[in-house]
């Protein structure tokens, strides 16, 4: 049963006994809800609704429109990495939608988007793709950005323990137009310079294979590459990242790891 937020903050979602493992080293604020059923079936997912979503500010009903807004309700409080409901939309008839806000990393604020897993079946997966469930790590996820409405000026990727929700030992972001989704369904976009936020791999400019994004339409990746051109599926697939090369200065020392994409 989802959550809503009241008036007064957020309620913190409770994920699976799998969060036990999250070390987010943040002080647990909110109404703890009973943990979620990992085989509910909530896809974090919804498609119907307009869009007027907006960072930083939380719609009259009290459920935020996103992980940032989340940080925006009362940022005198350090709020933790965890599952909340979200609606991007706003009040209207669409359902909030169940996400993990990472909220330990450049000042917080991230909503998980996509997550890859060991021994993935082959499952939709990318941009434009719902697979699996928020609340399960040990499968591949993908919340539809585009359905979900989410508004985002900035991508964060990194990769993962993978029997957690918890960055591991590299993590980068750049920033992207509002427009990334709908002008770049089946062309690339540079990502411009690219920020290390977590690992002491720093290149100038950033790794090269995070240099163009884009392909929102692709259905097997979230499409990262050091050229812009779409012939090899490269970047975060369901089963892992990959780089083509597992150097800091070209891959980031992120192929082959398991990975996550976050934005905000």
């Amino acid at each position: 049963m989802l959550g809503r937020s009241g008036p007064l903050g957020p309620k913190l979602l409770v994920g699976t006994a799998s969060l036990a493992a999250l070390s987010c080293g943040l002080q647990m604020v909110g109404t703890v809800d009973p943990a979620p059923d990992p085989d509910a079936g909530d896809a974090g997912v919804v498609s119907d609704a307009s869009s007027s979503a907006s960072e930083g500010t939380a719609p009259d009903a009290g459920v935020p429109t996103s992980c940032a807004a989340l940080v925006a309700v009362d940022s005198t409080t350090a709020v933790s990495s965890g599952l909340y409901d979200i609606d991007p939309d706003g009040p209207g008839p669409a359902a909030p939608l169940r996400v993990y806000c990472e909220m330990s990393i450049d000042r917080g604020g991230w909503t998980l988007v996509g997550r890859s897993a060991e021994d993935a079946d082959d499952v939709p997966f990318g941009w434009t793709s719902a697979t699996g469930t928020v609340a399960d790590p040990a499968s591949p996820y993908s919340i539809d950005v585009l359905a979900s409405k989410l508004a985002f000026t900035e991508v964060m990727i990194a990769d993962r323990d993978p029997i957690s929700f918890a960055v591991g030992t590299r993590a980068y972001k750049f920033a992207i137009g509002p427009d990334f989704l709908s002008a770049h369904a089946n062309n690339t976009v540079a990502t411009g310079g690219v920020t290390t936020l977590v690992g002491d791999c720093n290149p100038p400019g950033g790794p090269s294979m995070l240099k163009f994004a884009g392909a929102v339409s692709f259905t097997d990746t979230f499409f990262l590459r050091d050229i812009p051109d779409l012939g090899q599926h490269r970047g975060l697939r369901r089963d892992g990242w990959d780089l083509a090369y597992d150097d800091c200065d070209r891959g980031g020392s992120l192929d082959g790891a398991q990975g996550l994409i976050f934005v905000r």
